[in-house]
C-alpha cells in the first residue's frame, strides 16, 4: 500500500472513554473518501427522485402501484354518477387493466355499494380474454347506494390462493374504521396477504386520513387521488420521501462538517456500545 500524500491524510483513530459507559471514537477522513461518499449520496438522492416520478405516471397516479401477483379488486361503486367523472373513471381503470392487471397471473374483481357483486365466481386466469371481459363489465358499473366494505371483503376472504387485495373507495365506508380493522386483521391471521387501500376523487365525501390510518392499522399500503387539486400519496411515495430527507439530511451534515474542518480531512463522532 501506498503511504498517503499531503492531500490524502492519514484515517486516525482516536477512543476516549465516556463516564465507564460508553466509547467516543473520534475519525478523519479523506477529503478523496469525503467526495466520493457525498457524490454516491446525491446518486442515491437522484434515483429516489426517479423513482418518485414513476410513481405519478399513468395509472400508478390513480392508483399507485399494485402489488402482488393473484389480485383481488374491490371498487366501490357508491359514488359513481353518469357524466365526465364516470366517464374518468372508467377511462382510469382501463389505464389500470392495460398497465398492470395484465401483467398479473390471477384476477378477481368485485363491485360494492349497498350490496356486492363479482364478475367471476373464482379468481380467473389472466388472458386475453378475461381481460376483455373486465373491461366490458367496468363499462356496466352503476351506482349502487352506501359503501358496504364490510359485506365485500366478507366475500373476498372466502377464496383462497388470492396474495393481494385492493379496494378503491369513492366515499367513505358504511363501516367504523375500528371495526373493519379488527376483521380484516382476524381474517387475514395466518395469510400472506398484501393489501392496498386507494382513495379515488372522494375528498369530499371523506377524508383521505381516513383510509390512510385504517391501512396502516392492517399494515397495508395507501394511496390517495385528487385530480382536482393535482395532489396524490402514497405509502410508498412517503417511504421514499423520507430516504431523500435522510440523505439531504446527511449530505449537509458531511458538508458542514467539511468546511468547518481545520484540515482537508472530515472529523465525526460515533459512539460504540461497550461489548
Amino acid at each position: 500500500m501506498q503511504p498517503p500524500g499531503p492531500r490524502d491524510p492519514l484515517i486516525r483513530l482516536c477512543f476516549f472513554r465516556e463516564e465507564g459507559t460508553n466509547v467516543v471514537q473520534k475519525i478523519c477522513f479523506s477529503t478523496q473518501i469525503i467526495r466520493h461518499f457525498e457524490s454516491k449520496l446525491s446518486d442515491t438522492i437522484e434515483v429516489y427522485q426517479e423513482r418518485i416520478q414513476w410513481l405519478t405516471e399513468n395509472s400508478k397516479k390513480a392508483f399507485g402501484l399494485i402489488k402482488g401477483a393473484r389480485v383481488s379488486i374491490l371498487i366501490d361503486v357508491s359514488a359513481i354518477s353518469s357524466g365526465p367523472q364516470k366517464e374518468e373513471f372508467q377511462k382510469d381503470l382501463m389505464s389500470l387493466i392495460d398497465e398492470q392487471l395484465s401483467h398479473k397471473e390471477k384476477l378477481f374483481v368485485l363491485s360494492f355499494g349497498t350490496n356486492a357483486g363479482s364478475l367471476w365466481p373464482d379468481p380467473m386466469e389472466v388472458s386475453a380474454s378475461t381481460l376483455q371481459e373486465l373491461k366490458l363489465w367496468v363499462k356496466t358499473l352503476q351506482p349502487d347506494g352506501g359503501s358496504n366494505l364490510l359485506q365485500a371483503l366478507k366475500k373476498i376472504f372466502t377464496l383462497k390462493g388470492l396474495d393481494s387485495l385492493v379496494a378503491i373507495m369513492r366515499s367513505c365506508p358504511d363501516q367504523p374504521s375500528e371495526i373493519l380493522s379488527d376483521y380484516i386483521q382476524q381474517s387475514t391471521t395466518g395469510r400472506d396477504l398484501i393489501i392496498h387501500f386507494i382513495t379515488y376523487r372522494c375528498d369530499d365525501q371523506m377524508p383521505p386520513a381516513v383510509l390512510k390510518n385504517l391501512a396502516e392499522a392492517v399494515r397495508g399500503y395507501y394511496h390517495c387521488y385528487s385530480p382536482k387539486m393535482e395532489h396524490y400519496t402514497s405509502r410508498d411515495m412517503d417511504e421514499l420521501l423520507a430516504e431523500i430527507q435522510k440523505a439531504q439530511s446527511l449530505l449537509s451534515h458531511v458538508q458542514a462538517l467539511q468546511h468547518s474542518s481545520p484540515c482537508e480531512a472530515l472529523t465525526c463522532t460515533m459512539e460504540e456500545p461497550r461489548n
